[in-house]
């Protein structure tokens, strides 16, 4: 089968790949899969196209169109230029001539997939292939070697009516001696493709669905809010990106309405401040009383509190902070709902646990309303189920990209920027930098230098906790054993809605893997 199943565009194209995608659509077996027109998006190098791939039980392999004129001398490359009427090298791209274009494209796609399989192979090394057709040369224009890959094909052999695209494909794969792979193999390669490349064009239309959906499930959950308005006290437990705080300040705002003197604690700092505004913009005749600090309630008169995003608080103080600001008493008899991350549900705060010891309803959500499914499958993956099951229809996922010791940061987050902006339609400041705590950036001087330039925010995990964005790239994370860094790279995650780039140093590549692994599912 042949995808896209139409030939995109204009179908009178200069380059012919129509009617090489007509043949391949006629000529190759029907168990077997053909993709036109894959964008690779591979952080190492520019955004690359490949014409066509094959994928079948022998193997895989990448062809490149060549409509122009070739010729091959002296180990240099050059194309005839029909406008200049002359030879010329190639210029201003990352491959010197058509066999390196080949060889780089299998092994770029090769490194995508294992990407995309929690960075184990696929395929077996000797499944790989790679092919170039000339449609204005024979291949003995060039006395190559034709041995190995690239195999090269000329108009001879592709202008053979007696030959068929599925005999060259067959005799490429070799496949009197080649064992046939299993089809749940083929089947894992469809899923990557079908999902991250092919007639992949901008994530908006999809990010609109999504929001449409998002309102629905919203409308679900504010059902939740008529619950909680009828009990005096509350522990609503949720995953990150269940919506938490949607429903707390929804829950303020209705309370307010009815009359009620409600207190509102935020505890995240850019969660207040918007909140602060938008309260101020409302205009409400009893709007709630906004607070980012519990010791601010004193003197203050109220006869509810709703707590949102105070996790930090509550697992960093102890009970005598807690009834300094309000009573003993004000807890017991006064009614209260707290929204908290179900991380925090299985800690030993004694807050917490004098909080459960009074008599109130509990409330579970573990469905997450705001990441696409890779994205929350990921964070589950590095922190026991963080990331809750996502309601929501994939967008893109996590790209996981390794830094090399010779590498450079910024170069590759500059391929980040391409890839949001250009194949996704991300606008810069829907595009957020996560680093952690401590001197990161300080040491990395030409990054910061870069995220000015273009105009990029960045932050730490805590700094931006409560917030949430489209794309996120996060950047030195180390240590990846360790629990608690699992953690803060699974929070930094879910901030963000669509897209996950997440830098890692290469020494920590096996440790991944294995996280990745372990439950037989990863990006």
């Amino acid at each position: 089968m042949i995808f896209p199943k139409y030939f995109p565009g204009n179908i009178h194209d200069i380059s012919h790949e129509h009617a090489l995608y007509k043949r391949f659509q006629k000529e190759i077996n029907p168990s077997e899969n053909v993709y036109y027109s894959l964008t690779l998006i591979t952080p190492d190098v520019p955004i690359r196209e490949i014409d066509f791939v094959v994928v079948s039980p022998y193997g895989i392999l990448t062809v490149e169109l060549k409509n122009g004129k070739w010729r091959y001398s002296k180990g240099k490359w050059e194309f005839y230029n029909a406008r200049m009427k002359e030879w010329q090298e190639v210029e201003g791209k990352s491959y010197s001539g058509p066999t390196e274009q080949a060889n780089t494209q299998i092994q770029f796609l090769k490194e995508f997939l294992k990407n995309h399989n929690r960075l184990e192979d696929v395929f077996p090394e000797e499944y790989y292939d790679s092919a170039v057709f000339f449609l204005k040369n024979n291949a003995s224009d060039f006395h190559l070697k034709q041995k190995t890959s690239p195999y090269i094909f000329g108009k001879e052999e592709l202008d053979d009516e007696n030959v068929s695209l599925q005999q060259i494909v067959n005799q490429i794969q070799d496949r009197e001696n080649r064992p046939p792979l299993s089809e749940d193999l083929i089947q894992k390669v469809h899923s990557i493709l079908s999902k991250n490349l092919n007639s992949f064009t901008s994530l908006r239309p999809s990010r609109r669905k999504n929001e449409e959906d998002l309102l629905l499930l919203t409308k679900e959950q504010f059902q939740f809010i008529e619950g909680a308005k009828s009990e005096k006290k509350s522990l609503v437990y949720g995953v990150s990106g269940s919506g938490k705080s949607i429903l707390a300040g929804e829950l303020a705002l209705q309370l307010s309405s009815q009359g009620r003197k409600v207190l509102l604690w935020q505890g995240s700092f850019p969660l207040y401040r918007l909140w602060k505004e938008s309260l101020e913009s409302m205009e409400l005749t009893n709007s709630p009383i906004l607070i980012h600090h519990l010791e601010e309630s004193k003197d203050l008169k109220f006869d509810v509190i709703i707590a949102d995003q105070t996790e930090e608080w509550i697992a960093s103080h102890s009970l005598e902070d807690l009834f300094l600001s309000l009573s003993d008493l004000f807890w017991k008899e006064s009614d209260w709902i707290f929204f908290l991350n179900r991380n925090l549900k299985f800690s030993n705060s004694p807050i917490l646990k004098y909080l459960e010891s009074i008599p109130h309803k509990s409330w579970d959500i573990l469905r997450n309303i705001r990441n696409s499914p890779e994205i929350s499958k990921f964070a589950n993956l590095l922190y026991e189920n963080h990331g809750g099951e996502s309601a929501l229809e994939n967008l893109t996922d996590v790209q996981l990209i390794e830094i090399g010791k010779e590498d450079s940061l910024s170069e590759k987050i500059k391929w980040c920027f391409g890839y949001a902006k250009k194949i996704l339609h991300i606008e810069s400041h829907e595009i957020v930098v996560i680093h952690p705590e401590g001197d990161f950036l300080s040491r990395n001087k030409e990054l910061t230098d870069l995220l000015e330039e273009y105009e990029i925010r960045f932050s730490t995990v805590q700094k931006f906790n409560g917030m949430e964005e489209t794309c996120g790239i996060l950047v030195g994370f180390e240590n990846w054993k360790q629990s608690e860094v699992r953690l803060q790279i699974a929070e930094a995650c879910l901030f963000f809605r669509s897209l996950v780039c997440v830098f890692y140093p290469e020494e920590e590549e096996e440790n991944i893997r294995y996280l990745l692994n372990k439950n037989g599912s990863g990006p």
